[in-house]
């Protein structure tokens, strides 16, 4: 069967397509590689019959149980690589690096302004390319230093929206988890992200 016959495909390859992701629990690429058919037209097939496609985590999970593992797992990256990978940022600014008030006027004690969004209960912004929280972005631009590594900016009244200077603390990590820890202890409240 070519690879680009979408129009008629054989009833035999369309119940194979059905068995091997029902009931064999395949992928749709090993499918369409077992069958010398494209990954469409085994797309197509499972919509045609009405068949959900599994979810990533679903088929993540598949993978897992059939006791698939990532090329990399138990592994580390040689010396040489590391290197390779360190100097492809050189050049590139850090979203940490020189910021100023003057940069980010846009700030004002916290608030939301134009472009910011709120993920996860955080407010956050689009700075030299990446999505930052703007409780960091306020606390760097007030402190005028980078936050140091192992180090976290808590909301002291743990409000994730209320980004102004006098709500903002910096603390080691494992005491801002021990904080958070016992918060949701002391009220049995669900875990919040910690970033």
């Amino acid at each position: 069967m070519a690879q680009g016959d979408y129009n008629r495909t054989p009833k035999d390859i369309q119940e194979k397509v059905i068995d091997m992701y029902i009931v064999e629990e395949l992928g749709s690429f090993t499918i369409a590689k077992n069958l010398n058919i494209s990954k469409p037209t085994v797309l197509r097939i499972l919509k045609r019959n009405n068949i959900p496609r599994r979810s990533t985590s679903d088929a993540g999970k598949l993978l897992f149980s059939k006791g698939y593992k990532h090329p990399m797992q138990g592994k580390t990256h040689t010396l040489e690589t590391l290197k390779k990978m360190s100097l492809c940022h050189i050049g590139q600014k850090g979203w940490n690096k020189g910021l100023t008030k003057k940069d980010n006027q846009s700030i004002k004690g916290g608030r939301i302004s134009k472009g910011d969004y709120i993920h996860f209960g955080y407010l956050k912004r689009w700075v030299n390319g990446k999505h930052i929280p703007v409780h960091k972005i306020v606390w760097i631009q007030e402190n005028q230093i980078p936050i140091p590594e192992g180090y976290d900016i808590h909301h002291i009244n743990q409000n994730k929206l209320d980004n102004k200077i006098e709500n903002l603390v910096l603390l080691p990590h494992k005491v801002h988890i021990d904080l958070h820890w016992s918060i949701e202890q002391k009220f049995k409240i669900k875990r919040c992200a910690v970033i």
